[in-house]
């Protein structure tokens, strides 16, 4: 068995985020603010950035990302008005080259769904893989259990 320690914790994170939703009590939107997402991130060790540090946090090896910008042109909301922002999340272990994954929230999902993704996401739990997407050799640990 293969086990990648790896803190892009991508499907877990979905899958942690659908838990999330199933447990809610209420429909309503969430009373949190932007600060619960990027709370839950730090508290595992992701930086604010400096330039944007009410809006967006990295992991402590630069390759993925968490901010609170614009929404793509394809992701819709519920809300028609525009200029409306969505928490985005990507991973890019290589400079230049394509995303790894990227995930999109748009305006209406709750603050405190988006950090039950992100703190999973942000998780040093092991995942299992069966293989290492070639992009990231190199910057992923694989430990091998018998």
């Amino acid at each position: 068995m293969e086990r990648v320690l790896h803190h892009r914790h991508s499907v877990r994170g979905l899958a942690d985020l659908l838990a999330a939703i199933d447990t809610r009590e209420t429909p309503e939107v969430g009373l949190t603010g932007p600060e619960t997402v990027l709370n839950a991130l730090c508290a595992r060790g992701w930086i604010r950035d400096l330039d944007r540090p009410r809006t967006t946090a990295t992991d402590p090896g630069f390759s993925c990302n968490v901010s609170l910008e614009m929404l793509p042109p394809l992701i819709e909301d519920a809300d028609p008005r525009p200029d409306l922002v969505g928490w985005q999340a990507w991973a890019d272990p290589v400079p230049g080259a394509p995303y790894l994954w990227c995930a999109s929230f748009s305006a209406s999902v709750p603050h405190d769904l988006v950090a039950a993704f992100a703190s999973s996401l942000a998780s040093p739990v092991p995942v299992l893989r069966r293989t290492v997407p070639k992009s990231a050799e190199g910057r992923l640990t694989v430990v091998r259990h018998s």
